[in-house]
């Protein structure tokens, strides 16, 4: 989860916290991948469609 060009954010916890504020404001979305065999679900994070529609000036 973590990457090497995030310098402040060092840490699992760190990175969740910024995911859910950021989804909780609505530039991102979570969706849950359906997995085709046994084992915990990968969340993937989307930009939120309106946020794109927005910075293009629609």
């Amino acid at each position: 989860m973590r990457r090497n060009q995030w310098r402040s954010l060092t840490t699992d916890e760190a990175i969740q916290a910024a995911l859910d504020w950021l989804e909780d404001e609505d530039w991102l979305r979570r969706e849950a991948s359906s997995g085709t065999g046994p084992g915990r679900r990968t969340m993937r994070y989307r930009i939120n469609p309106a946020v794109r529609r927005k910075r293009a000036g629609a």
